[in-house]
Formats: structure tokens, sequence, C-alpha cells
């Protein structure tokens, strides 16, 4: 009987802790955005629509990973369960051959700790849990470099160059940042191999090239289209250190599970074939971050984390690659430490279950369906800022049926809102939120149901289930924050003025907030006296002298009537303005065409917000006292 072999225990300890956590509440994970849109790509009659109609049109993105869930979906269901099945297991062989190619490249402690880090990051978990393009390609792009390194040095057999050209080929087909990647990869073999195996190796890159030319009319419509991202806001030059922040749980203690196995176990005085794949690990990591920040910033913005996820896995290779060969014991404490901290965090400092588990078109569609149980129906407003066809997917797999629902966009008017309250005999409110709306339509709620019986919060989401009160809501730690309450400038009812500039309010930021997920909110009664209007409420932040941020409402969007007052509000959301200390902060009404106005009680308050509403990518607040949750 063949003994076991005790040098294979920690990789299968890194193996069984990231199937762990890929698995983990497996029955109730949700489904993101981008997971019910490939979803929705699929419906149609036939693949070449699906092709024609759902990616080339709709989309921006190779056809790939569309035409492998076309047929997996029509063969195993399109549950969450069997969806995510297929990218859960890419992701955990994504660990295998991070360990494989590290370990081929320098040795067995180095690749035990980048298999540790690509098991546990809440990066590389939630792109194998997400079944979309990333989690998809990264197993084959860590398959066609590890074939590529075999070709490299000179076994130039058939197998080595079938899977090489196989994997590139499924990689190009799969995202244009993989496709882009490839080309790097392939490049840099021109550089290393020698010169009488040139010819095959170009012919091995000329035949990726031709299985992917029948996707080049795809892919040059596609950039004709202006971007082949299109969806993103603007380029930050910033990102990056976002982005490396993001990565390590934007954590101390992430930073210091990097840094110190380094200091420990440094490795000094190593062959040049070290420097060469250090160098490559780096240099193929950088790239595709040079080259998407540089079309980001000249044309249009293509970088988000997930699209450099394609790289990633060769950062960790880089920072492994200082890492000196160790005994056995050593290797499995290395190994059980980073496993234990690192799980640590991805549960604790990023929550990464509970709110993976509670995405926020799942929050918005069962929060209704949970509250409503105990109010009768016929005395409930509902208003979802949501998709309706992934609210109906969630209401028919919990057979509820709800025919009141008012699903608003931004393109409604905020009058229209302001209509719907006013004439509602309803006691209840609900409002839930999964898509960006203009934060003022919630204190425009608050303003006609001020009772808050319910609230959740999530990434991105939130839901609250409101009640009309003769009085205005409060608590020891009120959802309106009253009790820091700054009212200034014209409180007098009897003021009437054509002024330019109305009512300056000012402040330093310091005063007003006491989170940095705080909302600013504005308000006015404002009666028109005039024809003319055209005046707006103004917010204009301030520091050393240079405007940081100006953004203005306008005051006609509430007004319902002339002659009559009108409850003018605004909301000035924190989180999106990064405000720094020391900001000098200005609120006014500017009237440039002069009407006349009579303006009662101008004032403003703070209010709290989401503690997670950036939580994908930013820090997640650990003590949410102050938040008043």
């Amino acid at each position: 009987m063949q003994r076991f072999n005790k040098s294979i225990l920690p990789l299968l300890i890194i193996l069984l802790v990231a199937t762990g956590l890929r698995f983990y509440k497996f029955s109730d994970q949700a489904f993101t955005h981008d997971e019910f849109s490939t979803l929705f790509r699929l419906d149609y009659e036939n693949l070449h629509d699906v092709i024609q109609i759902g990616m080339k049109e709709l989309d921006n993105h190779p056809v790939g990973t569309q035409v492998f869930y076309y047929y997996y979906t029509k063969a195993f269901g399109s549950s969450e369960m069997a969806v995510k099945f297929p990218i859960i297991l890419f992701g955990i062989f994504a660990v295998f051959m991070v360990y494989k190619i590290t370990k081929k490249w320098f040795n067995s402690t180095s690749a035990l700790y980048a298999a540790s880090f690509m098991a546990f990051l809440q990066y590389a978990v939630a792109q194998s849990q997400i079944a979309r393009m990333y989690g998809f390609g990264i197993p084959f792009i860590l398959l066609m470099v590890y074939f590529w390194d075999k070709i490299i040095h000179k076994e130039f057999n058939l197998k080595n160059l079938l899977v090489y050209v196989f994997a590139a080929s499924v990689c190009t087909y799969t995202h244009y940042f993989s496709l882009l990647f490839v080309a790097i990869v392939w490049i840099t073999g021109i550089f290393l191999i020698e010169k009488k195996y040139w010819l095959k190796y170009i012919l091995a890159g000329l035949s990726i090239f031709i299985l992917f030319a029948p996707h080049l009319n795809i892919f040059f419509y596609q950039l004709s289209k202006g971007g082949i991202e299109g969806w993103l806001g603007n380029f930050e030059l910033n990102y990056f250190f976002q982005y490396i922040s993001y990565v390590f749980h934007n954590s101390w203690i992430i930073a210091l599970l990097v840094i110190i196995p380094i200091l420990v176990f440094f490795a000094k005085n190593k062959p040049s074939i070290y420097k060469r794949y250090r160098r490559i690990s780096i240099i193929w990591f950088f790239i595709p971050i040079a080259i998407g920040f540089t079309y980001s910033y000249f044309v249009s913005n293509v970088i988000h984390e997930r699209v450099l996820y394609f790289s990633f896995p060769f950062l960790l290779i880089f920072l492994a690659s200082f890492i000196k060969k160790t005994t056995f014991r050593n290797e499995l404490l290395l190994t059980i430490v980073l496993l234990l901290v690192g799980s640590a965090s991805l549960f604790l400092e990023r929550r990464h279950q509970e709110f993976f588990n509670n995405q926020r078109y799942k929050c918005v569609a069962e929060t209704l369906i949970d509250w409503q149980k105990n109010i009768d129906p016929d005395s409930l407003l509902v208003v979802k800022f949501t998709y309706p066809e992934i609210d109906e997917y969630y209401n028919a797999k919990h057979n509820f049926k709800n025919n009141h629902t008012i699903y608003w966009s931004r393109e409604n008017k905020k009058s229209d809102f302001i209509n719907l309250l006013q004439q509602s005999d309803k006691e209840y409110f609900y409002f839930g939120r999964a898509e960006i709306i203009n934060q003022t339509l919630l204190q425009i709620a608050l303003s006609y149901y001020p009772e808050v019986v319910e609230k959740e919060y999530t990434l991105a989401g939130e839901a609250f289930l409101l009640k009309k009160s003769k009085h205005k809501y409060t608590e020891a730690c009120p959802f309106i924050n009253y009790e820091k309450e700054l009212v200034a400038g014209y409180s007098d009812s009897s003021l009437i003025t054509n002024n330019e500039y109305i009512g300056t309010i000012e402040a330093m930021v310091d005063t007003l907030i006491f989170s940095e997920n705080n909302f600013i909110e504005l308000s006015a009664s404002i009666t028109p006296m005039d024809t003319i209007g055209g005046a707006k409420i103004v917010s204009s932040m301030e520091k050393n002298g240079k405007i940081i941020d100006w953004r203005a409402m306008e005051i006609n969007d509430f007004i319902l009537s002339d002659s009559i007052s009108n409850q003018v509000f605004f909301t000035i959301p924190i989180p999106d303005i990064r405000l720094k200390k020391e900001t000098h902060v200005k609120f006014f009404i500017w009237n440039p065409n002069k009407a006349k106005y009579r303006i009662d009680n101008f004032s403003f308050y703070t209010r709290p917000g989401n503690p997670f509403i950036y939580g994908g990518t930013d820090k997640i607040p650990f003590n949410l006292s102050k938040y008043c949750l």
C-alpha cells in the first residue's frame, strides 16, 4: 500500500478551504445584476439571435460565456445553484493552477503562499461565485500560461500545443481583456523562445488568431459603438490605489499578512531564472492596467476591478517570488495562519457571505414579501426602484403576487412622485431601491410618511417600510437626526424677495457630519410670486478656496401649482463626494432670473445613510453604532 505523501497536505488544506468558502451556504447565493443580464440575454429562440441580438447589439463583450450558458442552461436549468456551479468549480481549479505555476517558477513555499491568497481573498471568492466571463475565463488564462511555459522550455509536443491553443482561444472569446492578455503572453514568448522554434510558435499564435477570426466582425462593431465597455462612469486617476486596497480587503491585517511572510522567508541570491519569472509576473500584471488606463483616459472608461481579474493572479505570483523554500513544518504553519486570518477577514471585515447572499434585487423583493405578512395589502403603497423582470423572478420564486407595485425610473419627474404621495390614502409606504436614484426621493417620502417601521440596508440597495404619523418619528437614535439639526438662514415666513442669491447658509463640514455615509438634506417652503421662475437650490463645497463639489436642484421640479406654497427638497449624498476635513459648505437659493418668491423655513439637517452603499469595493464599517442602525 502506497504511503500518503505528506508534502501535499498544505495544498489539500488550501483546496479544501477554497471549496468551503465558495460553496458555503450555496443554496442561499443570489444572482447579481450581471448574472441576470446573462440570463435575460439567453431568452431568444436560437443561438444565432443570442449572438447577433443579445451580444452584438446589446452587449460589449465576446460571445464565449454566453454560448456556453446557452447550452448549459438547456441541460441543467437556470436556478442560482445550477448557474453558479461551474463557475465555482472553475474558481477552485484556478487556485490549484496558481499553485502549479508558482511552484514551477519558484518553489513549493511560494506556491502555497500565492494559492492561499487566491483561496480566501474576497476578490477571487466573489469572481468564483458570479456566473460571468471573469470567473469563466480565469482558469483558461492560467491553463494557457502553464502550457505556454512548457512550450517556451522546448516541450513542443502535440498535447502541449493543443492545450495552449485551446485555452488561449477560449480566453479570446471570453473577454477583451483576456484577449489582450493572450496577446501579451504570446508576445512575451517571442523574446524567450529559441529561434529554431520560432516557426512553430508563430504558427501556434496564428492558429489562435484564425480561431478568433469569426468573431472579428462583432469585435469591430462593438468597438465602433464608442467603447468596449460603455457603461462605466468617469475614469479616476487614483483608481489603481483604490483597486489594490480593495483586493486586500481594505485591511491593514491583510496587508500585514502579505508582508510578514515575505520578511520571514525572504529569498536572497536566487538564480536568474527566478528573476526572469519575477519580472514576467509583474509585467503581466501591470501591462493590462496601463493599456486599460490609457484607453480609459483618451477614449472611454473600461477600467473596473473585474476586468483586472485576468491578470491579478500574477500579482500574487510576483509577491510569492520573494519567498524562499522552507521546511514542511513551516509550510504547513504558514498555510494554516494565512487561511485562518484571511478567512476571518473575509467573514468579519468584508462580511462576504452576509452581503453576497443578500444582493440588492433580492433584498428589495424579499423584504416586501416578508414585511407585508403583517400588513393589510390594501393599506400599503409600494414603489420600487428596480427592474420589473428581476422583481418578477423573485415573486414567482416565492409564489408572491402584488399587482399594485409601482416601478419608478430615473426618467420620472419628482413632481409626479410628490403627486403620488399627496393623493395616497394608504397608511403604509414601501420604498425599495436596487438601482441608482436621486436620494431626494427618500427625503420626499419621509416628509409624507415620517415613521420608519422597518429598514434594511445591503450593498448598493436598501428598503424601507414607512408609516403616516401625526408626529415626526423619533427614537433614541433617530433615523432623521433631529438632535443635530442645524437650522439657519431664513425661518421668517414673511420673506418675499427677488434677489439673485437668497438665504446663504455657511458651515464647516466637520460640524455637520458624524459619518461619511450621511446625507445633508435641504428643505424650504417656496411660493412663486412671478411667472419667470428658473431658481435653484445650490450646494457648494470648497477647500482652500477651490470648489470640490457643486450641484443644484431645480425648484421648478417641485412646483405643483403657482401662488401656493410648495415644499422643495434637496439631498446631498456625502458618500458620492468623499469630503475631506476643513471643507467649507454653502447652501443657497440661486435666482438668476430674479423672479419673485416667498421663502419659508429654508433649513438643512443631516441624516444617516446606508453605511454599506459602496461596500462592494470600499471599506465596510466595523462599528455600526454611529450609523443609527
